[in-house]
């Protein structure tokens, strides 16, 4: 509550801020070119605002608070002829914005807010005592923007004051102990209740924050870049209608057993950069019955005991990327369809029983993540798998001996895969019925069998030299995709490469190693020209790479493809793009 204050205080603020109005709306009158029309409006203006300002200086006299507040924005722009900053904030010929508060707020902050409203000065711009000053600085000023089309903007009702979204950030970089006495301001200023989404971006922060309970209602909260070392038991208990939790790069060390307890409606955990969990408890995620989602990226997790996901029957997407995971299974996964586990230091071995637990996965991804050869039947209860991705470093490859376990995946839509040259004879006795996009990376690559009747995209990415005549078996391909490890080592390539694809509508080559000088000449690219059928109106790009395609065809290099391997592909690229 506002301190009591004198009489005369009260009056001669209140005498201030009328003067205030009323020299902005003569000076504003006083300019030349304005219409009746507009001096009206101006006086319209004038009276409303100074009327409200003597009906709140009434209730303040007798009461001896400035409870509620009022404060005046005045429209600079309108004064001036210059071409005024850009801000969010679009006065409609106004004299300004009369702003009514609950509590009393000192001039310092109020004249930021004006130059922030006018202006478009940022915190940044300026200087804060506290973490709270921040706080309501950012607060007030999204509440006016959500109400700026008023000329009094009235927000002496906190519980009228919803707003769904709240990012705890300090610009400063100078405010790292945020604790619950810092922020409880809010509830004179807004509906705490509103509050579905929280976000701290507050560099550093520590200890781990005691203010979550605070948002009984939050259905999303997002932590980054704090300093929290542990999350501790019953961090999240008060939170019964969260259903999304991230924590980002704040150094988490450890995870107590029951940190995660009473998070019934969780749909999403998402865990990214922490340091030496190591090991995921048996009852860890034990209240989460209705997660669909969970990421955990570089936590150093290696040990997850084998009960840690029985609770999770509703699981769907499960993200294990660049821990040194040991020791794992997937017991209770019964709902499981997308699994990723990706990064070289895993240490896991696959059994022929690893997926028994997971009959509906449609996705799985494992790109450098496996240090034996895989069991033939690995996949044999996988009834529904359209993506498998694996591969990786030329030593994960080398453990390979044969492709048997990829015989068994007659719904398989999308394949990415490592060869060497070892393995082509093994391939090429693999038949993959519903196959629409095959995607190898190899050093060089022999003549391709066609043993993959319905493929439509072809990608190829090769480290080293072409083998003439290795795509004359490919007739039915309609996409081709060629990546080279340098453009201007392909001088090598001619006319007796390739044979008409009868198909080909699309090709693309393109380089790791991109150089616009001594790139593919004109005389390489028409070879490539080659593969289509002369009968095709191509329209031909060539310099200095190659992009050819027929006029006539709608090209999609996706086509076939189901929306959930689409969404993987993306999901992938997504996850690879941040490393």
């Amino acid at each position: 509550m506002s301190k009591t204050i004198k009489k005369q205080d009260i009056l001669d603020y209140y005498d201030d801020l009328l003067n205030k109005i009323d020299t902005q709306s003569e000076k504003i009158l006083s300019k030349q070119g304005l219409s009746e029309d507009g001096r009206s409006t101006i006086n319209q203006e004038r009276s409303k605002i100074m009327s409200k300002i003597k009906h709140i200086e009434k209730i303040n006299l007798d009461s001896f608070y400035f409870q509620p507040f009022c404060f005046f924005v005045p429209n600079e722009k309108i004064l001036t002829n210059k071409i005024a900053h850009r801000t969010k904030y679009e006065f409609k010929n106004e004299i300004g914005k009369l702003i009514i508060l609950n509590n009393q707020i000192d001039s310092d902050l109020a004249e930021k807010i004006s130059n922030f409203i006018n202006h478009g000065k940022i915190p940044d711009d300026f200087y804060f005592d506290s973490f709270k000053d921040v706080l309501e600085f950012t607060v007030t000023n999204k509440l006016i923007e959500n109400n700026f089309n008023n000329l009094i903007i009235d927000l002496s009702n906190s519980d009228l004051n919803i707003l769904k979204q709240l990012e705890l950030d300090d610009y400063t970089k100078r405010f790292k102990r945020i604790r619950l006495e810092n922020i409880n301001f809010l509830e004179t200023l807004i509906n705490i209740r509103s509050v579905e989404c929280l976000k701290t971006t507050i560099s550093k922060m520590y200890p781990f924050p005691n203010f979550f309970g605070y948002f009984p209602c939050l259905k999303n909260l997002e932590i980054y870049d704090a300093n929290l070392e542990f999350i501790p038991s019953n961090a999240f208990s008060n939170l019964l209608e969260l259903e999304t939790l991230l924590i980002h790069e704040s150094r988490v060390r450890s995870i107590e057993k029951d940190a995660f307890s009473g998070l019934k409606s969780l749909k999403k955990l998402d865990l990214r950069y922490g340091r030496d969990a190591e090991t995921l408890d048996n009852d860890i995620f034990k209240d989460l019955i209705n997660l669909e989602e969970l990421f955990i990226e570089s936590f150093d997790v290696s040990i997850i005991e084998q009960n840690a996901f029985k609770n999770l029957k509703k699981l769907q997407t499960l993200f294990l990327s660049k821990n040194k995971i040991e020791q794992m299974t997937l017991n209770g996964l019964t709902s499981l369809k997308h699994f990723y586990l990706i990064g070289e230091r895993n240490k896991f071995e696959y059994n022929s029983n690893f997926f028994k637990y997971c009959p509906n996965l449609t996705v799985i991804y494992l790109e450098n993540s496996f240090k034996s050869q895989l069991p033939a039947d690995i996949f044999n209860s996988l009834q529904c798998l359209k993506y498998l991705e694996f591969g990786g470093t030329n030593s994960n490859i080398k453990i390979l001996t044969n492709l048997d376990f990829l015989k068994p995946l007659h719904k398989l839509e999308y394949l990415h895969l490592t060869l060497n040259e070892s393995l082509f004879e093994s391939f090429s006795q693999v038949k993959l019925p519903n196959l629409k996009y095959l995607s190898i990376k190899c050093r060089t690559i022999p003549l391709l069998e066609d043993n993959f009747e319905n493929l439509v995209t072809l990608k190829i990415d090769l480290r080293e030299k072409l083998t003439p005549g290795c795509l004359n078996k490919q007739k039915g391909i309609k996409n081709l995709l060629l990546i080279f490890d340098d453009n201007r080592k392909l001088g090598y390539i001619d006319s007796t490469f390739f044979n008409t694809l009868d198909n080909l509508d699309y090709l693309n080559v393109r380089s790791h190693s991109y150089s616009s000088i001594g790139g593919i000449n004109l005389k390489t690219g028409e070879c490539f020209a080659e593969l289509f059928d002369k009968r095709k109106k191509l329209k031909k790009k060539i310099d200095p790479l190659v992009e050819i395609s027929n006029e006539e065809a709608v090209i999609d290099v996706y086509f076939g493809l189901s929306d959930e391997v689409k969404n993987a592909i993306e999901t992938v690229k997504l996850a690879l793009s941040i490393y």
